[in-house]
């Protein structure tokens, strides 16, 4: 009996696979076309058949092994080349004959298919991996086995960009500048000891007066600067009245300011800081506030967390504030307009020196801006009454001193402190210094890298402020070590060593970690290390100096970068070999209208994560935007749907050993798993798509959509510990270099299976 049935079965080597069945018929050929129509074959209406029509291609006319044909019954592979297959030609079918003057053919099902699509730059586009290197590699080596699973779809996008973000807020800055420049006005008056506040703010409250042109021109130009314009030069500064010898970048080194700040920092910006303070803050704001709080929560764990609310006072013609939580920053009316600036020029001038005295230089280098803001917190509720005083009168509009901490104690978080925290005064006067600190480059920065293979040392010194030694033997003391996580603050060990005459004009060498507590640290995550030295003061009350660094505490590798791209894309598009990573992320049609339509808008994701070891396909989420059947009405003739998907495919370390076993290549070993596990790896695995498609079918037809990855290696930089001094200290690294596969393109195929 003669047969034509033909079954998409994937890609495979630059050619789309299908399984073919003809029966006994020894002839066949296959027919590409841009559309499916349908013929009349008799009387009645549905005596008609389909066939493929308009810009029509026809193969040569094939013929079937006799023998072949009665071992595997009419059935074989077919293969055509993907040239073949473009946007005018999807449509193919198969013609059967029995004979070679092809009269009565026998005509299969029409199969819609999609050319590939990919997310690779148009350079690229259209360049595979050649059959011939595919074959060898595949009779050379066989991959490594891994899971496939599937769970909830669970990526989560940011609702606005950062571009979008900073265009709104700089669009309404001249009016938040016009009103908060009298106040400012008064400020940099009163700085140069010309007037007091009231005074200061009834001469400048004429908004058009030549000084406040100039101090608007020149905050202005300070946040366009940061916005990507040309920024003020240092004349213009000076002319326009800003001190360039208190602003934050008198450290010699420049930051710059990030949307996400001005936004999330304004309550704490308002208190505490000057413009000149913007360009040390980084991006992250949560951050931030998670520091300042658990701060505040050391020093000061039962002051109340509920801020006062605004209040003006008539009498001074001036205006005085408590700034809400984080939470209520878009509540109508909760500040106005002119509460925004004045304290963004005012504090970071006072708190410098203080930051100066319990920030390492070494690790004001290392630290990036939100590191170095974090560590502003915490200073900040180090300072003593009289220091916070200082702050409330650079700042208008605060009542008392203690008002920054309530203001602090006002974002909430968990608390982090425990009871054995000692809690002590900052004495002023006197530096506690590391001592034989020693850096190295790694990942962009000079960086303060111990070895977790010994034992550890933090040796430090006691000097006055200026410079001098201390001559004195203390009896009793206690060096507090503490480390935190660098990004959620979260506490990861605290050691408190008490110390019997310890003479303070010597360095003191009894800060230390023994191998067994080095092994409890994490590895290659970067960890707050502060170290105090606490003793008694005449009144019997704790008294003591800190400092801070930023480390890594490393074992092996290291992750430092992915590096350039080694030889051509491997695309996975052979369903035998690669049949794990194809996913089916829709299937469908509708059977209650005579055609259908569906436009997709699709969102597809790759993203590695270190805790899964093969694969999870993740479930597609549907989105209906568009329907043209109303429900509980008859559905019309031609069902039009849109709708948005989005899925994607969590991976693994075990996929990218996999991936390089089958291409020949070194797998990771065990050391290199955990190192990699532990590092900041999956940002640079992630790729995503996005596709618009659109399906047609008829009655009782079904659609399907595959999604499968393109795999490109690359350089993969690590390093590794090379001497290690007394102190524990990596004092340099070796540069070790790997291949890494990851995704380089996605593709997609669409199908359709007619009735």
């Amino acid at each position: 009996m003669a047969l034509s049935v033909i079954q998409f079965r994937g890609r495979d080597q630059g050619h789309y696979v299908f399984n073919a069945d003809i029966g006994t018929a020894r002839y066949f050929r296959y027919v590409l076309g841009s559309e499916a129509v349908k013929l009349k074959t008799g009387k009645n209406r549905k005596d008609t058949i389909q066939v493929v029509s308009g810009r029509k291609k026809a193969s040569r006319l094939f013929e079937v092994n006799p023998a072949l044909q009665k071992i595997n019954r009419g059935e074989f592979p077919l293969k055509i080349p993907e040239n073949e297959i473009d946007e005018n030609t999807r449509y193919i079918q198969l013609y059967s004959f029995s004979g070679k003057k092809q009269k009565v053919p026998t005509i299969s099902r029409i199969i819609k298919l999609y050319p590939p699509i990919t997310k690779r730059v148009p350079e690229h586009k259209g360049h595979l991996w050649s059959g011939e290197q595919s074959k060898r590699m595949i009779k050379q080596v066989k991959m490594q086995d891994f899971t496939v699973t599937n769970k909830a779809f669970g990526h989560r996008e940011p609702s606005m960009s950062k571009v979008m973000f900073w265009n709104t807020i700089v669009s309404r800055l001249p009016d938040i500048i016009a009103n908060a420049a009298p106040i400012i006005g008064g400020l940099l008056k009163k700085d140069n000891g010309q007037s007091g506040p009231d005074n200061a703010t009834q001469e400048n409250r004429g908004g058009n007066s030549a000084q406040t042109e100039e101090l608007i021109k020149s905050i202005v130009a300070i946040l366009q600067s940061a916005n990507g314009s040309e920024a003020a030069t240092p004349r213009e500064s000076e002319q326009n009245g800003v001190s360039e010898s208190q602003s934050a970048n008198g450290r010699g080194e420049g930051y710059n300011i990030e949307p996400d700040t001005l936004i999330g920092l304004g309550p704490v910006l308002e208190k505490i800081l000057s413009p000149e303070a913007i360009l040390a803050i980084g991006d992250d704001p949560q951050k931030l506030f998670k520091a300042i709080k658990d701060a505040v929560r050391k020093t000061e764990p039962n002051r109340p967390v509920t801020p006062p609310a605004i209040k003006t006072t008539p009498a001074s013609k001036s205006m005085s504030y408590h700034l809400q939580p984080h939470s209520a920053i878009h509540r109508k009316n909760t500040y106005s307009k002119a509460k925004v600036a004045p304290a963004l020029l005012a504090a970071l001038p006072a708190l410098m020196p203080l930051l100066q005295k319990v920030l390492n230089p070494e690790t004001l280098k290392a630290l990036n801006p939100a590191q170095l803001f974090k560590v502003v917190g915490d200073t900040v509720l180090k300072m003593d009454t009289r220091e916070l005083e200082h702050l409330e009168k650079i700042n208008p509009g605060i009542d008392t001193a203690d008002d920054i901490s309530k203001l602090l104690q006002g974002m909430s978080i968990t608390p982090s402190h425990t009871s054995d925290e000692i809690k002590f005064k900052l004495i002023k006067n006197l530096n506690l210094d590391f001592i034989a600190t020693k850096t190295v480059a790694f990942k962009n920065k000079n960086r303060v890298l111990y070895s977790k293979k010994g034992r550890v040392v933090i040796p430090f010194k006691i000097s006055r402020a200026s410079g001098q030694a201390v001559n004195r033997i203390l009896k009793r003391s206690v060096v507090q070590i503490t480390l935190k996580e660098a990004e959620s603050l979260k506490e990861v060990f605290r050691k408190n060593i008490k110390l019997l005459d310890v003479d303070l004009g010597q360095p003191v060498s009894e800060a230390y970690l023994t191998p067994e507590e080095v092994k409890q640290l994490p590895c290659n995550s970067e960890l707050k290390l502060e170290v105090a030295y606490i003793w008694k003061s005449a009144e019997n009350k704790n008294i003591g100096v800190f400092k801070s660094h930023y480390v890594h505490f490393t074992d092996t590798y290291t992750f430092n970068r992915i590096g350039k791209k080694i030889g051509n894309p491997m695309p996975l598009n052979d369903i035998d070999i690669h049949r794990k990573f194809w996913h089916k992320v829709w299937e469908g049609g509708f059977s209650k209208s005579r055609r259908w339509e569906i436009d997709f808008d699709l969102k597809y994701f790759y993203v590695f994560d270190p805790k899964e070891e093969g694969i999870s396909k993740l479930e597609t989420r549907k989105r209906i935007t568009d329907d043209n059947a109303d429900p509980g009405e008859e559905h019309p003739g031609r069902r039009k749907v849109r709708a948005r998907l989005k899925s994607g495919i969590d991976y693994g370390i075990g996929v990218l050993n996999s991936l390089l076993s089958l291409t020949g290549r070194e797998i990771f070993d065990e050391e290199l798993i955990r190192a990699l596990k532990n590092s900041k790896l999956g940002g640079n695995l992630q790729d995503a798509a996005r596709l618009r498609v659109e399906m047609k079918g008829r009655e009782g037809d079904t659609g399907t959509l595959w999604a499968y990855p393109e795999i490109a290696f690359h350089t993969l930089h690590l390093s590794r510990p090379g001497e290690i001094d007394q102190y524990g200290q990596v004092v340099s690294l070796e540069p070790v270099e790997k291949i890494i596969p990851k995704p380089d393109a996605i593709h997609f195929i669409g199908t359709k299976s007619e009735r």
